[in-house]
């Protein structure tokens, strides 16, 4: 089912877009004008009702009085794009500025098995109504202190850690709507990728650079360090192979939460020559990350990142 209107209503006043429903129910609302480009919408947000009831947000910032109204905070989080190959960089972390998705959904009185999510671009996700009210999901519009930038999903959009983007991480939101998922699967998943998308405990080598020469004139102690994640749970420990060598323990940063990466750096003292460095991580609850190779479709990448490193005196 559908929002009902009674608590389209409720969805409005959350968001700051009351006087656009009231507007509908005059009559006297006309076009909507998004202002361009997704992301570059200026004004106040707008407010439409299809004709089927569900609710649509488009344009303008996110005004004060949304954070006022339901307690805006920050997380930090790690986010990652089902895409990303093993060692691959379409990962990041950033401190999002935003609520709870669930405070936005409990204001609405909203109950049901999925909620579904369009951007302006016309993307479109299916998250099921467990995950979206953790307490890791949040609607944001901020980032790192700043508004949200364009590319990014201004004015609004979805982080939800534990779940690759593809099916989470809706940006430039304007509709939300309570379904099913026989009813609405979002973009990839009927064109075959993994229906949840639950993002692989994984590692990564950030230095030494791939095809880069270590040279000891010039860094007489080399590390070798990167990133490690496993959400929901953390990273207990990680572990550096150099060649065929026995593993050995890396040392790790502290972190803020489990839903971010975790650094880590191994300090090295090579002789001159060629090495294979590899690199592998355990979360929290002792699963040993795995060493099989697989692709990104139609779940993600797994298997150990490993570059070749030549040092020179």
């Amino acid at each position: 089912p559908l929002f009902p209107r009674g608590v389209l209503h409720r969805v409005g006043a959350v968001l700051g877009t009351q006087r656009f429903l009231d507007q509908l129910d005059e009559g006297t609302v006309g076009d909507v004008d998004v202002g361009g480009e997704p992301g570059q919408g200026g004004g106040q947000p707008a407010a439409v009702v299809g004709a089927h009831g569900e609710v649509a947000v488009v344009a303008g910032p996110v005004p004060p009085q949304v954070g006022e109204a339901l307690g805006s905070d920050a997380t930090i989080t790690t986010m990652l794009c089902i895409s990303n190959t093993v060692g691959g960089d379409l990962i990041g972390t950033a401190e999002w500025t935003g609520v709870p998705m669930a405070t936005v959904l409990e204001a609405a009185g909203a109950v049901g098995d999925y909620v579904w999510f369009t951007g302006a671009d016309g993307y479109e996700t299916s998250v099921p109504m467990e995950r979206c009210t953790q307490p890791q999901a949040w609607v944001v519009w901020g980032m790192n202190g700043e508004p949200l930038p364009a590319q990014h999903g201004f004015p609004a959009r979805l982080v939800v850690p534990g779940l690759y983007g593809y099916v989470s991480a809706t940006k430039w939101v304007t509709e939300l709507k309570l379904t099913t998922f026989e009813q609405d699967q979002g973009y990839w998943t009927p064109r075959g990728w993994s229906a949840l998308g639950p993002i692989k405990l994984g590692s990564r080598i950030d230095t030494p650079k791939v095809s880069r020469t270590v040279d000891l004139g010039k860094t007489p102690n080399p590390v070798i360090a990167g990133v490690a994640w496993a959400q929901h749970t953390g990273i207990s420990k990680v572990e550096v192979q150099i060649d065929e060598g026995s593993w050995e323990e890396a040392t790790l940063a502290e972190v803020t939460g489990p839903d971010t990466w975790r650094q880590w750096r191994l300090d090295w003292s090579p002789q001159p020559g060629d090495y294979v460095v590899r690199v592998r991580a355990t979360d929290a609850d002792g699963n040993l990350q795995s060493e099989e190779i697989a692709a990104v479709a139609p779940n993600g990448a797994s298997g150990y990142d490993s570059r070749r490193v030549r040092v020179e005196a």
